[in-house]
């Protein structure tokens, strides 16, 4: 949970929602990584067909570089290799389609599963908890606390895997650039790497704006 326990006049455990622990990102990783070593198998099939998606993300404008250049502007007239690059195009267009629906759908179930298990083992340790530990806190206080922490786990572990599978066909994209023209993929980079310092100063600005909001307890209307 998010709020640290505090002690009540009685001895008992009483949840406060004042005061806030700093936040473990390393741990909490890694506690998320124990939960997804439990299904090896989903998390390996959920990898490998995200590299084919990225894979086919860069091989499809690949492809229609080369229909351009050495059918098409060329005048070659050769029919076949055209057809064939064309083929190739449908062929992994249609692999982008059944990768990106199996990665999906399993790392859906694996989330599903991961919350499963974190509602138990939250459930277990409630069931542990002494009698004065709730008649201290209202049984609605106790459950919001419960479902707001394993939804953000949630939606932190779909962030985590579908930021791999960008950062990934990033890679892709820039090495592709780098085989078909090395000055043009330095440019690229050179503008993209100067857009680091500009999201640098947009997440400062975004957590004093989260911080000021808290302080006054909540979103100002505009």
């Amino acid at each position: 949970m998010s709020s640290t326990d505090a002690k009540a006049p009685s001895g008992s455990l009483e949840l406060n929602d004042s005061e806030q622990r700093p936040i473990k990102y390393r741990a909490i990783v890694l506690r998320l990584i124990g939960y997804l070593f439990r299904h090896r198998v989903p998390v390996a099939v959920t990898i490998a067909t995200m590299f084919v998606y990225s894979g086919t993300i860069v091989e499809m404008p690949w492809l229609v570089k080369l229909a351009i250049d050495q059918q098409i502007v060329s005048g070659s007239g050769d029919l076949v290799g055209l057809a064939g690059i064309v083929a190739l195009y449908l062929l992994a267009a249609l692999t982008q389609l059944v990768s990106g629906y199996i990665h999906r759908r399993i790392l859906a179930r694996l989330g599903q599963k991961m919350v499963y298990e974190m509602r138990t083992e939250l459930f277990d340790q409630i069931q542990r908890l002494s009698v004065s530990f709730f008649d201290n806190n209202r049984a609605g206080r106790i459950m919001s606390r419960i479902q707001n922490d394993v939804e953000q786990l949630q939606e932190l572990v779909l962030i985590f895997v579908f930021s791999l599978a960008n950062v990934v066909s990033v890679v892709g994209i820039v090495t592709a650039m780098m085989f078909m023209d090395l000055r043009l993929a330095f440019m690229m980079l050179a503008i993209s790497l100067g857009l680091i310092p500009a999201l640098n100063v947009w997440q400062r600005l975004a957590r004093y704006l989260q911080k000021v909001c808290k302080q006054s307890g909540g979103v100002p209307s505009l």
